[in-house]
C-alpha cells in the first residue's frame, strides 16, 4: 500500500467525513456574519474602538473577497472535478476563509496559527468533497490574502505581536506542514486520476470493435461473478450494474488480436467525500492497469497490448480497493456491498 492508498483509507472513515463537513463552515458567509457581530459587540460592550473597527473591517473584507471571487469565477469559468458545467475557480469558501484568517490574525496575533489552521482545513475540505481542484484552492487562498492585506494595513492598528519563540515557531511550522502535506496528497491523487480519465468531447472515436452496455439483457449472459442485478437510471435512459464485493468478472469476445484501447464509464460508490477507489484490470490473468477513480460518472481509457488478448472469449477481471454498504453511511436498508457502477465498456 503506497502513501496515496494509505491516505485514502483514512479519508473514507465516517469520522473524517463528519469533520470535513464542519471544517468548511469557516469560509461560509453566515459564519463570517456571526464573527462580525461578535467583534462589533465586543467593541461596544468593552468600549474598545479597535475591536469594533476590526469587526467592520472584517465584514468589508469578506464582502469584497466574495465579490472578487464571483467575478473571477464567471470570467475564468474553470470546470469543477465532479460537475464540469459549474465554474470552480476561485473557491469562494477558501478565499473567504483566508481573508478572514488574515483580518483575525491582525486583530488577535496570538491566535494566528489557529485562524490559518481553520482556513487551511476549509481549503482541504473543498478538495475532500471534490468541489474544487488543488489549483483552485491555492489560487483562491492567494486571492483572499491579496484582497485582505491592503484593507488590513489601512484600517487595523496591529497590537504588540507575541514574542517569537521555539514553541510558537513549532506551532506555525505544524500548520504549514499540515497544509502543504494535504495539498500535495490531493494533487497526487488528481494526477493519478488524470492518467486515465478522458474527456469524450475531445477524444477521437472510431467504431468500437466490441461494445458492452451494462444493465441490458444482452450483456447479462457475459457477466460471471461479482455483480448485482441490472438497474435503470435517469428514468430508464441509462442502464448500469453495480459490482458486488471486491472483485468481479465478465467475458468479452474479440474478433482479432491486436493492440487495443479499452474505455470504461464508471461511477464509484462515494457517499459524500472523495471516492478514493481504484480498479485493477486483469485480462486473461494478466495485470493490465490500475485506474484511480474520480467521484461521479467519468470515462477512463487504457491501452491493452495484443499479448494480453486472444481471438474469441477473453476474461476481464476487476479488483476494487474497497466496497461498502449504503446502510453503513446513509439512512437506507440497502445492505449491498457496493464498489463501482458500470455503464459501458468499449474496445477500439
Amino acid at each position: 500500500m503506497d502513501v496515496i492508498e494509505l491516505g485514502c483509507s483514512i479519508l473514507r472513515t465516517a469520522l473524517l467525513e463528519r469533520l470535513m463537513g464542519l471544517f468548511g463552515y469557516f469560509g461560509h458567509g453566515s459564519v463570517a456574519s456571526i464573527i462580525t457581530l461578535l467583534l462589533v459587540a465586543h467593541g461596544h460592550i468593552n468600549n474598545n474602538q479597535r475591536t469594533k473597527r476590526a469587526g467592520i473591517t472584517f465584514f468589508a473584507t469578506v464582502l469584497l473577497t466574495g465579490i472578487a471571487t464571483e467575478l473571477l469565477r464567471h470570467v475564468i469559468s474553470v470546470p469543477r472535478p465532479v460537475r464540469p458545467s459549474s465554474p470552480g475557480f476561485p473557491s469562494g469558501q477558501t478565499s473567504v476563509a483566508f481573508a478572514s484568517a488574515s483580518v483575525l490574525t491582525a486583530t488577535f496575533p496570538a491566535f494566528g496559527p489557529l485562524f490559518y489552521l481553520l482556513a487551511m482545513l476549509t481549503a482541504l475540505s473543498r478538495l475532500y468533497f471534490r468541489a474544487h481542484f488543488t489549483s483552485d484552492v491555492v489560487g483562491s487562498a492567494i486571492i483572499g490574502l491579496l484582497v485582505a492585506m491592503p484593507i488590513i494595513n489601512k484600517f487595523i492598528t496591529r497590537p504588540h505581536a507575541p514574542e517569537p519563540g521555539l514553541t510558537r515557531f513549532g506551532i506555525w511550522t505544524g500548520v504549514a506542514v499540515l497544509g502543504i502535506s494535504g495539498l500535495a496528497f490531493f494533487y497526487a491523487m488528481e494526477s493519478r486520476i488524470d492518467a486515465y480519465r478522458v474527456d469524450l468531447q475531445s477524444t477521437q472515436n472510431g467504431p468500437a470493435i466490441v461494445s458492452v452496455d451494462f444493465g441490458t439483457a444482452e450483456t447479462r449472459s457475459y457477466l460471471r461473478y461479482g455483480w448485482f442485478g441490472d438497474e435503470q437510471w435517469l428514468g430508464g435512459k441509462q442502464t448500469v450494474v453495480w459490482s458486488n464485493g471486491l472483485a468481479s468478472e465478465l467475458t468479452i469476445n474479440l474478433p482479432k488480436v491486436l493492440n487495443s484501447r479499452f474505455r470504461l464509464r464508471l461511477f464509484p460508490y462515494a457517499p459524500k467525500g472523495a471516492a478514493c477507489q481504484t480498479v485493477e484490470v486483469r485480462i486473461n490473468d494478466t495485470n493490465v492497469h490500475k485506474i484511480f477513480l474520480e467521484k461521479g460518472w467519468h470515462s477512463y481509457e487504457f491501452i491493452v497490448p495484443q499479448t494480453a488478448v486472444k481471438i474469441g472469449a477473453n476474461s476481464v477481471q476487476f479488483f476494487y480497493d474497497h466496497s461498502e454498504s449504503p446502510r453503513a453511511r446513509e439512512n437506507t436498508t440497502d445492505a449491498r456491498s457496493l464498489g463501482v457502477a458500470f455503464d459501458k465498456l468499449e474496445v477500439f
